[in-house]
This record gives C-alpha cells, structure tokens and sequence, in this order.
C-alpha cells in the first residue's frame, strides 16, 4: 500500500525516487515501531500508511543531513499521539464491575503480542517478559536495542527530553533484568 502512495504520485521523479531510495528502506523499522505502540496489527498498517503518506508528503522539508529514520518515527509518534487522543475523548471512564460479567475467564484468553515481529525464535518467557514492561519503558528500550537508534533520535521521535529517554531504558532494562530473572539462572546465563 505505501508502495501505491509513491506510484500514484505526480510524475516528480526526482523527489519519487529520492523518497523510494531513502524512506522506503526504513519501511519494515518504521512497522516494527508502529507495532509496538498499537499492539495490533490493523492499526499498525494505518498508522504506518498515514506516517508514509505525511512523510512523503513533507518530503521536501527533509533535510538530506538528517536521520531519515528518526525523521519518520517522529512523524509515526506524532500520528500515535493524535491517535490516542481522538480515541481517549471518544470514551468516557468505564468501572471495572461494570465491565467484568462480560470479560473471558482467563483461561486462554491473552493479550496482543506487543513483540512478535521481532521476537521470532525468542523463548515464550522472553516475549512475554518484553510485552509486560509498560509502553512509556518498552518502546524506548526496543528502539535502542532492536531498531538501534540514538538516545537523540530516540527523544526526537517521541517528543521528549533525552534524559527522560535515557531514564525510560535504563528503567525498562531494570524491570526486564527483575522479570526474567528466574529464566536467567534455569538457563545458565546467570551464575
């Protein structure tokens, strides 16, 4: 679908092909991070496909010296932020004893895998671990391990301060270093 975005663009070939030869590449990060604010798949396509459409149509106030990545993730957050608070306005407050007699009994029933595209051929117990850890500590932590940015582009892609950034990863390492624990010694990766 983003493909089709930049197909069905006026013939400007120059800033259609710089936008393929720089932003598309990103395409299957810029996914992954999507994924892990939405935790689902349908919204993630969404979100991803109206970051691209923005981007591509703001393309020409990149700046060629910039992270290109970042640059798409910031526009991905800002999306997710809009998002989020269109859909918290919509809902009023609901009281859990309001709710629970149509709830599942918890047999079976599971949340949304938060991880799974970059969790393949992780142990269950590790995915789980890494979907538990609030959203405010995961992304950042993924970004940095996973998608290998900076703590700067980092902050820039989610709009807040870089010392909040770092306090978020170093966080989230806590409580993933606290929550699998257990698995680290049953495995011998731990004396």
């Amino acid at each position: 679908m983003i493909r089709a975005i930049v197909k069905e663009a006026p013939e400007k070939s120059d800033a259609k092909t710089d936008f393929e030869r720089i932003a598309l590449p990103h395409l299957d990060s810029v996914y992954r991070v999507a994924r892990y604010m939405t935790r689902n798949d349908h919204d993630a396509d969404d979100l991803v496909q109206e970051a691209y459409y923005r981007a591509f149509r703001a393309f020409h106030r990149f700046r060629a010296d910039t992270n290109c990545k970042a640059w798409l993730l910031k526009i991905l957050s800002n999306l997710n932020v809009d998002r989020f608070s269109r859909c918290s306005a919509r809902f009023e407050n609901v009281r859990y004893e309001d709710v629970q007699p149509f709830m599942g009994t918890g047999e079976g029933d599971s949340l949304p895998d938060g991880g799974r595209s970059f969790s393949e051929g992780l142990d269950d117990e590790v995915s789980r671990a890494v979907a538990s850890i609030p959203a405010d500590f995961r992304i950042p932590l993924l970004l940095s391990a996973v998608e290998d940015l900076s703590y700067a582009e980092i902050a820039r892609a989610l709009r807040c301060p870089i010392g909040t950034v770092m306090s978020r990863i170093f966080r989230g390492r806590q409580m993933l270093k606290r929550q699998l624990a257990g698995y680290a010694t049953a495995n011998g990766l731990r004396a």
